[in-house]
Formats: structure tokens, C-alpha cells, sequence
């Protein structure tokens, strides 16, 4: 973690700062306790830049929930964690955009 603080602040830091090396995308994972948690948090992620902030989300009963609402919501996501192909054929369900 490089002594750097797990917040969404300093993670918009971390996106502007990538940025503006030309970079094209940021990918950062969401966290809460239930899919709401992990929803309104990949919201508050993605919010400064919605093309090029990817949202990580675990493909679990909740994460498949969270990352379901973030696309409605126009935010990017890769669903992580996926161990079967099962859980890749429900990542291509929700319309995740890349999956690890």
C-alpha cells in the first residue's frame, strides 16, 4: 500500500496524479460491507472521472448486486476474484467490463 491512506479522497488524488502522466485508466477497488456499501462507494470512486475511473468489484453474491447498480449508473467495472467459469458467465450477465 505504500503507507498510502485507503480513502476516496486520496484515491482521486492518486487518479488525478496518474492522469496527468497520460495515463488512460485507473482502477481502484470498492469496499463496504453489503452491496449498498460497495454501490454508493464505487459511486463516490468513479465520480471525478467516469471514463476513465474503473471500479473493482469482487464477483460475490454482493459485489454481482453493487456492480450491476454501478453500470446502470454509468460508472466502469471489473468484477475480481473469479476462480470459475461460472462466475465469468455471470460477470458477461451484469456487462462487467473486464474481468480478473
Amino acid at each position: 500500500r505504500a503507507n498510502e491512506p485507503c480513502t476516496v479522497e486520496n484515491l482521486h488524488r492518486m487518479a488525478r496524479m496518474t492522469f496527468h502522466h497520460s495515463v488512460e485508466e485507473f482502477m481502484c477497488q470498492s469496499w463496504g460491507n453489503n452491496p449498498t456499501d460497495l454501490y454508493e462507494t464505487g459511486l463516490a470512486l468513479s465520480k471525478p472521472d467516469r471514463d476513465r475511473i474503473v471500479i473493482k468489484v469482487p464477483v460475490t453474491r454482493d459485489g454481482l448486486e453493487a456492480a450491476n447498480l454501478l453500470i446502470q449508473a454509468g460508472t466502469r467495472v471489473c468484477l475480481t476474484a473469479c476462480y470459475n467459469h461460472n462466475q465469468a458467465i455471470l460477470a458477461a450477465g451484469v456487462g462487467a467490463e473486464y474481468l480478473a
